[in-house]
Formats: C-alpha cells, structure tokens, sequence
C-alpha cells in the first residue's frame, strides 16, 4: 500500500507506558503525512518518543487542538495511544471524505487479555449517538474540526462526531476496523458497549460547561489514597465527565505533584475534621451530582456510571444513592476477622435482596452520590463531626423526603482488614458524635430512647466495667484465631466448637462495644457541659404558640370526669387581651388522657359561659394532640414554664417527666394573682375589660359632674368600658342620696346620645379591699384639682393616673383589641 501523505496523526497520551506510545508512532509514522503526540498527562515533557509533544493546557484536549488546528493539514486522523494501528483505514477514511463528507469513522473490536477479539462496534448501530470511543477510530475534516465547539474536557469529538451524524455529514468503514483493549472500557461487565456510554445511552446530549460527576474523596490520614485516587481515575465514564476533589487535612503534600486524566483539585485544610473536609468539597464542586467516596476504598470501573444511571433512572425522586462497601477478598476465616466483619455498619447495603430504599437517617458517606442541592438544602454537612457526617445529614434531609437508596451494585472495597483496636476506635467515635447529632436532631434522640440517661450513670458503669476491657480483648484475641471452616473436615464436634467460638468472640466484641459507646457518649456529653440526655431536651423546644411568652402544659384526665374544668376556669376568668400566656391542654387518651374532640368541646363550653376577669375574658388556649414519639412529653415539658395538675386525680407520668427536664409545678389558685402583686381582685360585675376608678368628693358643688364631664364622654359608646365609682359609706354620707346625686349630673353633663356603663361600688372598704379594688382595675381619674386626699389615695393605688380625658383616651386605645367572641382552639400536632 502507498503511503498516504493528506492524513495527519494526532496520538493522544493520558499516561500509559512510554514503550507503547513509542509502538504506536512507529506503526503510524510511514502511513501517514505527519504524527504529533498530544500529552494530556503533562509527563512526557521532552521524551524521546519519535515525534513531536504537544502538552495539552490542563490537560484537556479540546484546548491542544484548538492551538494545533493553523498547522494541521485538511485530514486529521484522532486516536489513542493504546489503539492497534490499522494502515488501511487511513486509504479509505481518505477516498470516503468528500465536499458532503465531513467526519469518517472505523468500526471498533475490543480484545480481551487472550488477544482475542471480544465484542465488535460499528457506530452506525448507534444512530445520531456514536460511541465515544469512535475517536480512535475517526478521520476529521480540520475546517470542520476547525467549526466546533470544542469542549474542555475530554473528548472533545463527541459534539462533532453527534453534530456530523445528525447533518447527514458522516460515513461510516465498515471494512476499517481499529483495536484497544478491554481494560479500558470494562466491557465484560456489560451486555453491549452501547450500553456503557450515558451520552448515548439516556438520549441526553452532553453539558458543555458542566461536569456530570464531582467525586469528593475526605483525605484524613487513612492509608491507600493513592490506590482509591487511581481506581476512581479508571472509571468507565469518558473522563470530561467528572472531577476529582481532595479536601486534605494534611500530610498528602505529593497530591500537588499528580498529574492525571480526570481533573483532580487538592483543597489543603490542615487538621480539619471528616465534616469540615467535606463541607469544603460540597462548596467546590461544579458537578451536576456529588459522590462521597472512602480514601481507604477501591471503586470498581462502573461505580461512577451506576450512581449517575441510578439518579437518571429517578428523576422526581429524592434519594441518596448509597453503593457498596465490602470486605477484601481474603482467605483467613477466623472468628474474630467474620465477628468483626459482621459488625461492620455498611454490611447491610451488601444485601442484593434487601429492600432498596431505606430511610434517610441510615445515611454513609463512604460511597454515596447525591444532588448538592440536598445537601445545601439543609445547611450543609456538620463541620464538627468526624464519624456520623453522614447520619446527621440524613436526619434533616428526611425531614425533606428524602430517602437513601441502597444500591450494591456501585461496589467499593475496603482496604485492608478490620482490628480490634480500629473497630473499638471507631465505635467510640461513632457515639461522641451521636451525642452530638441527637442534640440536633430532636428525630435521632426519639430513635436512641436516651432520653433519662445521665452522665453519671456512664460514669458508674466505667468505674464498674472499665478494668474488663483488657480481660476480654485477650479472650477475643485467643477465640478469635480459631478458623471455623478449617475444623469442619473434622467432624461434627469440632464444626460445632468452631462455630460456638465465633458466636462467643461476637459476645465479647459487643462487650468492647459498650464500654466504647459509653466513653463515647460521656465524651459528648462533656464537651457540650450537659450532665445527662434530659438536658439536651430542654435544648430542644418545640414550636408551640405561646412560647415566646408563658407556656403551661396541662393534661386533663379521664378519670377527673370534668373536674379539670377548674383551673382552666381560673385561667379564662382572670387572664384577659393583655396576657402573654398561653395554655396548652394536652390530648393524650392512650395514656388516660381527654380525646382532642372532648377537649375542644369543653373549651367552647366553658368560654360560652364564663364572665370576663379583671384582665378580659378571653385567653390564649391550644389543644395539642399526642403522637407517638417517644420524647414527645419529655421535650414538651421541657418547653413548658410550668406545669399544671388536674383537680382531683394525680398524674405521676406528667411529674415524672416534669422532674426529669426540671419543670416546675404551677398552682393554678395562684394565677388571679400573677399581675396584681399578690392580690386577689375584687369581683366587679361587669364584662367590660377596660375599668377607669373614680372617687370623686360626694359633698362637693361639682365633683360629680365634672367626672361625667371629663371621662364619662371618654369612654362612653365603647361596651368594653366601665367607669367604676367607689362610694365610702364612712366618709361620703347616705347612699341613697349618692345614687340620687349620681343621676342628677347624668342628666345635666351626658344628655342623650350616649350611653355609659357605670358601676357604683358602696361596700365598706378597708385597707385590704381598697388594694383588692385597684386590682381589679385598668386605671384610676382625678378630681377636679388632682390634689385632695382623696387623689392622693387614689395616685397611692399603683395604677396608671389621668387628670382629664384625652389621656383616658390614649391609654384606652393603647389597649390590644378583645376578640370577638370565644377563642377556638385549634388543634396542633406535635412535631
């Protein structure tokens, strides 16, 4: 065959060996006008490799052959370093391009480690939607090349290869066929190459400027980020489609030196926690998902794809899609390494059989994939954690429905095995930071049920079992070497003694396990000063009408018959529109409590009938219904001010529960009293909720008059107005002519058009009313000089003063409106 002198070589080079790449310009040089290596690795430098080096900036190569193209002939000819070189399929890609022939691409074989061909690809099958790695196997027009827009990752060709196919501008050799290998593309895996590329696989065209995959690896010392980096670099996803980010917290300086394929960031943040390293990677990703991965795992090839089809697949559902995490293959079958194997939190999302979704809660982060926007929905993940990163998120994205999505088949293994010490440590971990999620997560305290443990019995149970600890690790040690399948050949008896042993080294293990959890939740509970669970509710308050104010918790028996109707009572007689409390009746007819239906009727009832209080007639109460949680009561009493008993029957669960967050006891007798300096009001009878005390001097030419002249025009026409006239039978002569002296001035001061609610107190009082009488008051007006004995008692009274009407005025309407009617109390749901 001729050589052909139109069709230059672009080999490109993303790190493979330097003897292959030399291979491949020795088989492409005499069939072609020119071969140029692109270096997407930046490692060649100035290597002798039998023709030029291009490195390509960033190590993408839509930018190479954008610098490249003014130098470049009319054909260009794209392939890899790894590809078998077919001499042929230059002759033909040059005959089949024409003025209607932009782009020509060969078929593809891949061969297996036989040499063997494995599976054949042709890009027509594929519709507008070639396979990506039609590159190595394409012959480019460079005007057209020249046209596109290219991209900045890798590959660059897919937009034009689409773009060539759908404008009738491509063809296709069946006869030219190309070669690489079947590492690279993991086809065994899969049924059909076609079915490996989400380009074309979902009918999705490419991003141009966005990243479909942001892989987040936590660099926090553990050993083999190396290895774990390599494995995610050798996904079989192309490599423009995702990017890796290693937050580091120190002592992996020679990251900066890598040079890889897939875009790779190192963030330093030195000493930095699990949560604070991946709050930094959360903030810089750019990929449409963010996969959380180990640095002590491997990825298998299609990890990354399975995360991106599962989302795909779901696109209305919110979920966390949690891959795999497994032991490494390993002969030793002691009992201690499947105890500790069987202990390991991930083992359940091995389950291929398992229910796939799970609750949210349950959440690792050690091979997860989820939209940042769930993360940052909820504030991002908790910078002061280190072990429960994962479940502190899952407790406020399920808050959102979210859900966690198990899915085996992204599988990751662990490196190395477990140990004793590393098991313990992590268990340790593992409950300082529950401390710390349940005092966030009011949900994940409900679900621990530690509600009434305390710091000291931790203590107590250390100082009782501490010295156990180095007892029980030797007994671990000297079961655990037993190797259960090796004594089943022979017989019955040491089969059995085989498998006592491993179920015996779980025993002890979980014994470790609960000393550890113990020194862990002692540790969180110190480092956030509480002494016990209880004081992490009273941190938790619940969001209930009136807490802002006073909130008391009462909850009416079954057993009171109505008998609860007693306090509430005192409660709506005396608190009126200028009270910030509120009342909540707890529903709780499984523990022996009303149903919300008789609670509310009997509200309604009460208020239909009860005459207003000093302070109004209405109150702020709310029925609340009981659910199931089990630090429902604990946390509502914890938001409580107090407390209140029912009439006749005790209720001892209330008084614990009280005791145990530090609520105190209310005693409704006492609330008459609460605004009035501990003077229970004189009973006035009238329902007008704004009461302005005169007294004026009976005998004086006058004095009666100018108090209707005064005030009763201020506060006449208003039917929550009294004005409240106090007649002292000792200093102000015969009441009968009081009253006579009263509707003479009325006549002569108010005449028609107004109407006034007047209230004439004549009752002895002594020093003991009098006081019982200012509190039963709004205000108090004086004579017409302000300066007789009888103002000066009434300035001694304690109550706002006026001299004439426009301040009876601005107090009045300073006052917040009555309502209208009862209040219904609506019924809330305690979350």
């Amino acid at each position: 065959m001729s050589q052909n002198t139109d069709i230059h070589v672009i080999i490109v080079h993303n790190g493979g060996p330097r003897a292959g790449l030399s291979a491949a310009v020795a088989a492409a040089t005499p069939h072609a006008g020119g071969v140029t290596i692109v270096d997407l690795s930046g490692a060649l430098g100035e290597a002798a490799v039998g023709a030029p080096v291009f490195t390509a900036p960033g190590g993408a190569l839509g930018p190479a052959l954008r610098a490249l193209i003014p130098s470049l002939p009319a054909l260009v000819a794209i392939r890899s370093d790894e590809a078998a070189f077919d001499p042929r399929g230059l002759a033909l890609a040059q005959a089949a391009i024409t003025d209607e022939i932009d782009v020509v691409m060969s078929r593809f074989a891949v061969t297996g480690a036989n040499g063997r061909v494995a599976w054949v690809i042709d890009p027509a099958q594929d519709g507008d939607k070639p396979p990506q790695c039609a590159e190595d196997g394409v012959v480019v027009r460079t005007a057209a090349l020249a046209e596109s827009p290219l991209l900045a990752f890798h590959p660059t060709l897919f937009v034009l290869l689409r773009d060539a196919v759908r404008a009738g501008r491509a063809a296709v050799l069946p006869e030219a066929l190309f070669r690489v290998s079947a590492d690279r593309f993991a086809l065994g895996r899969l049924s059909r190459a076609a079915d490996l590329h989400l380009l074309h696989a979902h009918n999705v065209d490419y991003d141009l400027g966005q990243p479909w995959l942001s892989v987040v690896v936590p660099a926090d010392g553990s050993r083999g980020l190396g290895a774990a980096l390599n494995s995610l670099c050798r996904q079989t996803l192309p490599i423009g489609l995702y990017e890796i980010i290693v937050p580091d917290a120190g002592g992996n300086e020679w990251l900066d030196g890598v040079s890889t394929a897939v875009p790779l960031r190192r963030l330093p943040m030195p000493s930095a926690s699990a949560g604070a390293l991946l709050q930094a990677g959360l903030e810089a990703a750019v990929g449409v998902l963010l996969w959380t991965f180990a640095p002590d795992a491997l990825a298998l090839p299609d990890s990354a794809e399975r995360h991106i089809r599962a989302h795909r697949e779901r696109p209305d559902q919110r979920i966390f899609v949690v891959g795999s995490r497994e032991a490494p293959a390993s002969e030793d079958e002691s009992a201690l390494t499947l105890a500790l194997e069987g202990l390991e939190p991930a083992a359940s999302y091995n389950d291929l059989e398992a229910i796939p979704l799970r609750p949210a809660q349950s959440l690792e982060l050690y091979n997860t994939s989820f939209t940042p926007e769930a993360a940052l929905l909820v504030g991002g993940f908790g910078v002061d954690l280190e072990a429960l990163v994962g479940q502190d998120l899952g407790w406020r994205v399920a808050e959102f429905g979210y859900e966690a999505l198990a899915l085996p088949e992204a599988r990751s293994i662990r490196q190395g095995a477990l140990s004793i010490d590393a098991h313990v440590a992590a268990t340790e971990a593992r409950a300082r930071d529950g401390v710390l999620v349940m005092a966030r997560n009011p949900a994940a305290l409900d679900a621990a049920g530690l509600h009434e443990l305390r710091a000291a019995e931790l203590e107590g149970l250390l100082e009782r079992q501490g010295a156990s600890a180095a007892l029980v690790r030797r007994a671990v040690l000297g079961l655990g070497a037993v190797e259960t399948a090796a004594l089943q050949p022979f017989g019955e008896d040491w089969a059995a003694f085989g498998e006592d042993a491993g179920r015996r080294v779980s025993q002890l293990l979980r014994h470790l396990d609960r000393l550890a959890e113990a020194r862990g939740r002692l540790a969180g509970l110190r480092a956030l000063e509480v002494d016990g669970f209880p004081a992490l509710l009273r941190r938790q308050p619940l969001t209930l009408p009136g807490r802002c104010g006073t909130l008391f918790v009462a909850r009416p028996l079954a057993g009171e018959e109505m008998g609860w109707l007693h306090p509430l009572a005192h409660y709506l007689f005396h608190f009126g529109p200028n009270d910030d409390t509120t009342l909540l009746l707890l529903a709780d007819p499984d523990a022996g409590g009303l149903s919300a239906e008789t609670l509310r009727a009997g509200v309604m009832e009460l208020t239909s009938r009860l005459r207003a209080g000093p302070r109004g007639g209405w109150a702020d109460v709310q029925v609340a219904e009981r659910t199931s949680r089990p630090g429902e009561l604990l946390r509502l009493l914890a938001s409580a001010d107090g407390y209140i008993l029912g009439a006749n029957e005790p209720d001892p669960a209330l008084e614990g529960a009280a005791a145990a967050v530090g609520t105190p006891l209310e005693q409704p007798e006492g609330w008459a009293t609460r605004f009035t300096g501990g003077v229970t009001p004189l009973p006035l009878d009238t329902e007008a909720t704004y009461r302005l005390l005169v007294w004026p001097d009976w005998q004086a030419a006058g004095a009666v008059e100018h108090m209707f002249e005064q005030y009763g025009r201020a506060i006449a026409n208003r039917e929550d107005t009294v004005l409240v006239v106090r007649f002292d039978v000792d200093q102000d002569g015969d009441p009968d002519e009081a009253a006579a002296a009263l509707g003479a001035a009325w006549e002569s001061t108010m005449g028609d058009g107004w109407a006034l609610q007047v209230l004439l107190v004549d009752q002895p009082v002594d020093a003991e009313a009098v006081a019982q009488l200012a509190a039963a008051t709004s205000a108090v007006a004086l004579g017409p000089t302000g300066d007789g004995p009888r103002d000066a008692a009434l300035r001694a009274l304690g109550r706002p003063v006026h001299e004439d009407g426009v301040a009876v005025t601005i107090h009045l309407f300073e006052q917040p409106p009555a309502p209208f009617g009862p209040l219904y109390p609506p019924t809330l749901q305690l979350r």
